[in-house]
């Protein structure tokens, strides 16, 4: 699943590409170090919530019921 959500990631980020300076080519860095699996959340979160909606839409089923339980989970743990 870390492997598919990163991959998603990067695909979303293409949009970017064109952009002048680095902003893309410094997002695409940073996903690319992300190595922990448990870290998945941090590539979900880069993104303000259309990027988000575009990602999950990339992602399959599984991959994003278990992404949203998850962020429920740390909702309901840090009471937010």
């Amino acid at each position: 699943m870390f492997e598919e959500v990163k991959r998603c990631c990067l695909s979303v980020w293409e949009n970017y590409k064109d952009r002048p300076g680095d902003y893309y080519k410094s997002k695409v860095d940073y996903v690319k170090r992300i190595t922990n699996p448990k870290d998945y959340y941090i590539l979900i979160n880069m993104f303000d919530l259309e990027n988000q909606r575009k990602l999950y839409n990339k992602l399959s089923l599984e991959t994003r019921d278990y992404c949203m339980e998850e962020f429920t989970h740390m909702k309901e743990y840090y009471n937010i």
